[in-house]
């Protein structure tokens, strides 16, 4: 009787990941790891995720061989594991920030969608009402806020920072 291979399937392993890649840091030396071409060493890895110490670089590495994402290779070398090389689709767990309106938690996502309609609102008042002042009040003020919002939540996804 020969002894079969157990292949996972593409969900399967999108779904080990996602339990792997809880950490931000750990997340983001996996996806570096993903666009090199050849192995790389902590040094390497810590210039391009943009670390402070090869130390914590070190740990973060040591998270992703105990879950068998990467491979350590000769001369202390990493690379992605080849299950995990070709995957595309990783279900994620969203962290939203929630602004506390008077006893009520409101998603930050709720509260720039208001925001947005409030502009539109504003420019419908401006150019059916007249009420040029009030609408370009109401409406400047909105976008400002839309911006500094959306500035701010940018800055948290590129650079991983929560301001």
């Amino acid at each position: 009787m020969a002894q079969s291979e157990y292949v996972a399937h593409d969900g399967e392993i999108s779904s080990a990941l996602s339990q792997i890649l809880v950490n931000e840091q750990v997340t983001r030396i996996f996806l570096f790891l993903r666009t090199q071409k050849t192995p790389v060493g902590v040094r390497e890895i810590k210039r391009g995720v943009d670390f402070t110490s090869v130390g914590s670089t070190h740990w973060h590495i040591q998270k992703l061989l105990e879950k068998g994402a990467i491979e350590k290779l000769q001369g202390s070398k990493y690379r992605i594991h080849q299950k995990y090389a070709e995957i595309r689709q990783v279900p994620l767990k969203v962290v939203m920030n929630h602004y506390i309106i008077g006893n009520k938690f409101v998603p930050s996502v709720f509260f720039l969608i208001f925001l947005i309609g409030n502009t539109l609102i504003s420019e419908g008042v401006i150019i059916l009402l007249g009420l040029w002042n009030f609408g370009l009040i109401l409406a400047i003020l909105s976008l400002v806020l839309v911006m500094v919002l959306s500035i701010r939540f940018y800055r948290q996804i590129t650079r991983g920072k929560d301001s």
